[in-house]
């Protein structure tokens, strides 16, 4: 079995890194996708990425290589939830629901409820919505 890789993403990209070195593995800019803060969901053998655009990404956890990408109806930051084979994207007051290769299943606006970051949860697997704070 081998060592996990350590996933990081900012600015628009998602990187591989050797937890025991720190050493650089690989990187993804997840082209057309976007730039700023990326929503990641890690998963054994692939990560599930999303930046500012419209663009939802599958990535071999080991490569970085793309194994699939699909649209999403909104652009904004990603909230993230994968859960029995199914990959839920949520974005500026729409939530999407995806198969495990990328094939859209659904689509629910959230009307009256905002446009802000979303918080998606089953029991025991929760994803919390980002609190940008205040100074």
């Amino acid at each position: 079995m081998t060592d996990p890789v350590l996933i990081v993403a900012l600015g628009g990209s998602v990187c591989g890194v050797d937890p025991k070195t720190g050493a650089w593995l690989w990187k993804n800019a997840l082209a057309g996708g976007g730039f700023g803060e990326v929503a990641i969901s890690v998963q054994e053998g692939y990560v599930i990425a999303s930046a500012s655009g419209p663009v939802v990404y599958c990535l071999d956890s080991k490569t970085g290589d793309e194994l699939w990408r699909a649209n999403t109806e909104k652009s904004g930051r990603a909230t993230i939830l994968v859960q029995e084979e199914r990959v839920y994207v949520a974005k500026t007051g729409v939530v999407e629901c995806f198969d495990i290769d990328g094939h859209l299943l659904w689509g629910q606006q959230l009307p009256g409820m905002g446009s802000g970051r979303l918080a998606l949860g089953f029991p025991g697997n929760v994803v919390q919505a980002d609190d940008v704070g205040r100074e």
